[in-house]
């Protein structure tokens, strides 16, 4: 889904993404403590090949998404507030934050590759 809140990554940034990327799987954090290279990629071709992996995640989380928003509703529906409210709030967090941070992961790569790209081999791309 193409439901982007900017081009930009100080639009994400204002939104707390930084902060967000510190806690994930693969944040910040945890790869402060394991023995993790701070970079997975190699070269232009690696981050070329990962966009697709991001876009897959961002739709995996939208989709979640839209199922725990009808499912909230169904909760307010049969009248169970509290479930409705801890649906909507856990959806909230878990799926909203995890779209915004695809969506700005998608936007560094893709600085990445155009600032890079002169360094690659036409026929790798």
């Amino acid at each position: 889904m193409k439901f982007n809140i900017g081009s930009s990554r100080k639009i994400y940034e204002r939104c707390g993404v930084k902060t967000i990327r510190k806690y994930v799987q693969d944040g910040d954090w945890i790869n402060s403590i394991s023995n993790k290279p701070s970079s997975r990629f190699a070269d232009v071709i690696d981050v070329k090949k990962y966009l697709p992996t991001i876009a897959m995640y961002e739709r995996f989380h939208w989709f979640c998404f839209i199922f725990f928003l009808g499912s909230a509703m169904y909760a307010f529906l049969l009248g169970l507030t509290f479930f409705g409210v801890w649906l909507t709030a856990v959806n909230i967090i878990y799926n909203i934050a995890a779209i915004l941070l695809q969506q700005y992961n998608r936007i560094r790569l893709d600085g990445l590759t155009k600032k890079y790209i002169p360094l690659a081999k036409p026929q790798d791309l």
